[in-house]
């Protein structure tokens, strides 16, 4: 527990700094070598300076030239998420970002394997927001503090920052790389794919991603992919994220073959629960049985239309998972 307090002293370092939240993605659309970032930069990025990790934000943001064969200089701004070989950044695990209840390690001989976090950033009950494409206009478009592009402000939390949860943990898989699609594996670390939405822009059915796993265990028909917690730098919410939907330690599901938008659980290695740090630092162990109110709910959407965001009827309405996506809201009024 002791790491993702650190973690919440870290994030509290940089609201004090800059008198707001970091954004759970941003970042470029290319970096200096004309490279492909795709909006994708991990906000842990910029929380290296809080965690003692000046170095990894320097070579980050200032470039560097390697010193392990081949060398060669990295660009100003930043190397793609997908960049491993001797990129030092991703290439390097933060002890921060590691709960030493979890077994899965970067292997150092697979090329692209990555740095890990154990703890990821809040995105409260929606699933649609951190979606919304890198060439739209940021706004407001998840429930929790945490998105793609905007930086909330802690004024933006109306439920209060103790009421709130800025990190939760999220398990990585145990003898998998990313991308590695192991049938029947543990549920942390893991992700079922092509999950369908049974309304358009309202994401997974908790009732659905529900079925996609038993014994916490995905079913040996589902298609899965290791994506959680795999890559620390990389701010898509398969990494980096997790939503107030579906209670800690249940299954993860997205609607896309691979990586993107969906109901990204929290989970652990621990017995009976998750950790997780509120936006005013404290920190809490949430059981497995935390209520999670209707199941068959949707959940609050957000999209464009004509240029501006629409959002779903229930957008502004308490949650309607219970007490778990009353915790992940910043403005439920729950």
């Amino acid at each position: 527990m002791s790491n993702i307090r650190q973690l919440g002293v870290a994030l509290a370092g940089y609201e004090s700094t800059h008198r707001k939240l970091v954004p759970m993605r941003g970042g470029p659309l290319t970096n200096a070598n004309g490279l492909w970032m795709g909006v994708r930069t991990s906000g842990l990025v910029e929380l290296c300076p809080y965690m003692e990790r000046m170095d990894l934000y320097n070579k980050f943001y200032f470039g560097y030239e390697s010193t392990l064969p081949p060398k060669r200089t990295f660009a100003v701004g930043g190397e793609p998420w997908w960049y491993g070989g001797n990129y030092d950044p991703w290439r390097t695990q933060i002890s921060i970002l590691r709960c030493p209840s979890d077994p899965g390690k970067m292997s150092r001989a697979d090329w692209a394997s990555m740095g890990r976090t154990n703890y990821a950033f809040c995105m409260g009950d929606s699933q649609m927001g951190i979606e919304l494409a890198y060439w739209e206009v940021p706004d407001k478009a998840v429930r929790g503090m945490f998105q793609q592009q905007f930086s909330f402000s802690l004024i933006d939390c109306g439920d209060g920052a103790s009421n709130t949860i800025a990190f939760g943990e999220i398990g990585t898989p145990s003898n998998a790389q990313s991308g590695d699609r192991t049938a029947a594996a543990m549920i942390q670390g893991y992700q079922a794919t092509s999950v369908p939405q049974r309304v358009l822009g309202r994401g997974v059915l908790p009732i659905d991603c529900l079925a996609t796993a038993a014994s916490g265990r995905y079913l040996a028909d589902q298609t899965i992919i290791a994506r959680r917690g795999t890559h620390w730098g990389d701010g898509l919410p398969d990494y980096v994220g997790f939503n107030t939907i579906l209670g800690p330690n249940s299954p993860s599901c997205i609607y896309d073959r691979n990586e993107g938008a969906g109901l990204h659980s929290a989970s652990s290695y621990h017995f009976g629960g998750i950790h997780a740090v509120m936006l005013d630092g404290s920190t809490h162990f949430i059981s497995d049985s935390v209520d999670t109110g209707s199941l068959t709910s949707e959940a609050p959407g957000v999209y464009r239309n004509a240029g501006s965001l629409t959002y779903s009827d229930n957008w502004y309405s308490p949650s309607a998972y219970g007490v778990w996506g009353a915790y992940g809201s910043r403005d439920g009024k729950d």
